[in-house]
């Protein structure tokens, strides 16, 4: 199985296991977590593999088209950008953060017509 098709399971899975056990993010002690945020009106669904540091973006409840997601450091400077506007808009987006150092970092998710962000704590 491709590894797209298991991260797609992996959500696929862990939204039905959320909405059969009536909590709000995945299943504890699963070495996940989720997190859902609101900004300018659009609600962001990340889910952290907090084992591999690696983000999970998913794009289903974004109603703006995306453009590109980019990564800064706290300085503000870009370390990652990476087009994304050719993708489905109801893909999961997987940004793996194990390569960086310990720190404080921001996922920005451009549209055609704004920002829409995420700050975390990488360990």
């Amino acid at each position: 199985m491709n590894r797209f098709a298991g991260i797609l399971i992996f959500f696929l899975l862990a939204g039905a296991a959320t909405q059969l056990s009536g909590q709000p993010s995945m299943a504890p002690g699963a070495g996940s977590a989720s997190a859902k945020a609101s900004f300018g009106g659009e609600e962001l669904s990340f889910y952290v593999d907090e084992e591999s540091e690696t983000y999970f973006i998913d794009f289903e409840p974004i109603r703006a088209n995306l453009n590109e997601i980019v990564l800064k450091n706290a300085s503000g400077n870009i370390l990652f950008q990476e087009r994304v506007s050719d993708m489905p808009v109801d893909a999961i987006y997987e940004l793996d953060m194990s390569r960086y150092s310990p720190g404080q970092y921001r996922i920005e998710l451009h549209t055609f017509t704004g920002v829409l962000f995420k700050d975390i704590q990488v360990r």
